[in-house]
Protein backbone atom coordinates (compact mmCIF):
# COMPACT_ATOMS: atom_id res chain seq x y z
CA UNK A 1 0.00 0.00 0.00
CA UNK A 2 1.25 3.50 -0.82
CA UNK A 3 0.33 6.50 1.27
CA UNK A 4 0.70 10.10 0.13
CA UNK A 5 1.50 12.65 2.82
CA UNK A 6 1.14 16.27 1.73
CA UNK A 7 3.68 18.33 3.61
CA UNK A 8 2.75 21.74 5.02
CA UNK A 9 4.16 24.94 3.62
CA UNK A 10 6.03 25.58 6.88
CA UNK A 11 7.64 22.59 8.56
CA UNK A 12 8.69 24.41 11.72
CA UNK A 13 8.34 23.62 15.43
CA UNK A 14 4.61 24.34 15.38
CA UNK A 15 4.09 21.77 12.59
CA UNK A 16 6.16 19.03 14.26
CA UNK A 17 3.34 17.32 16.18
CA UNK A 18 0.95 17.38 13.22
CA UNK A 19 3.61 15.87 10.97
CA UNK A 20 4.49 13.24 13.58
CA UNK A 21 0.84 12.25 13.92
CA UNK A 22 0.40 12.02 10.17
CA UNK A 23 3.47 9.85 9.68
CA UNK A 24 2.71 7.59 12.65
CA UNK A 25 -0.08 5.81 10.79
CA UNK A 26 1.90 4.97 7.68
CA UNK A 27 5.24 3.67 8.96
CA UNK A 28 4.41 0.16 7.76
CA UNK A 29 3.75 1.11 4.13
CA UNK A 30 5.39 2.87 1.23
CA UNK A 31 5.15 6.63 1.74
CA UNK A 32 5.26 9.38 -0.82
CA UNK A 33 5.91 12.84 0.59
CA UNK A 34 4.44 15.61 -1.53
CA UNK A 35 6.93 18.40 -0.84
CA UNK A 36 5.88 20.63 -3.72
CA UNK A 37 4.51 23.37 -1.47
CA UNK A 38 7.20 23.44 1.21
CA UNK A 39 8.69 26.90 1.75
CA UNK A 40 10.44 26.25 5.10
CA UNK A 41 11.99 23.12 6.60
CA UNK A 42 13.21 23.26 10.18
CA UNK A 43 15.59 20.93 11.95
CA UNK A 44 13.03 19.17 14.17
CA UNK A 45 10.82 18.27 11.22
CA UNK A 46 13.83 17.10 9.23
CA UNK A 47 14.83 14.85 12.14
CA UNK A 48 11.30 13.46 12.11
CA UNK A 49 11.45 12.77 8.36
CA UNK A 50 14.79 10.99 8.76
CA UNK A 51 13.45 8.91 11.64
CA UNK A 52 10.33 8.03 9.66
CA UNK A 53 12.47 7.05 6.67
CA UNK A 54 14.47 4.66 8.85
CA UNK A 55 11.33 3.16 10.41
CA UNK A 56 9.68 2.71 7.04
CA UNK A 57 12.83 1.04 5.65
CA UNK A 58 12.96 -1.28 8.68
CA UNK A 59 9.43 -2.37 7.77
CA UNK A 60 10.50 -3.07 4.16
CA UNK A 61 8.84 0.07 2.86
CA UNK A 62 10.17 3.07 0.99
CA UNK A 63 9.91 6.81 1.55
CA UNK A 64 9.99 8.91 -1.60
CA UNK A 65 9.76 12.67 -1.84
CA UNK A 66 7.70 13.79 -4.81
CA UNK A 67 8.18 17.09 -6.60
CA UNK A 68 10.25 18.76 -3.89
CA UNK A 69 10.09 22.53 -4.03
CA UNK A 70 13.32 24.43 -4.58
CA UNK A 71 13.07 25.79 -1.03
CA UNK A 72 12.68 22.26 0.41
CA UNK A 73 15.83 21.12 -1.39
CA UNK A 74 17.65 24.32 -0.40
CA UNK A 75 16.75 23.86 3.27
CA UNK A 76 17.84 20.22 3.20
CA UNK A 77 21.25 21.42 2.07
CA UNK A 78 21.37 24.18 4.68
CA UNK A 79 20.65 21.55 7.34
CA UNK A 80 23.47 19.36 6.04
CA UNK A 81 21.51 16.67 4.24
CA UNK A 82 22.10 15.54 0.69
CA UNK A 83 18.70 15.50 -1.05
CA UNK A 84 19.33 11.95 -2.29
CA UNK A 85 19.26 10.74 1.30
CA UNK A 86 15.47 11.21 1.35
CA UNK A 87 15.06 9.44 -2.00
CA UNK A 88 14.03 12.60 -3.79
CA UNK A 89 12.22 12.06 -7.03
CA UNK A 90 11.32 14.56 -9.71
CA UNK A 91 8.11 12.69 -10.51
Amino acid sequence: MKTVVILSERLDNSAHQTLASGLEYCLDSDVWLDASGVEFLGGRCLELLISASKSIAANSGTLTTLSPSDRFVEHLGLLGLDPDQLHLSGD
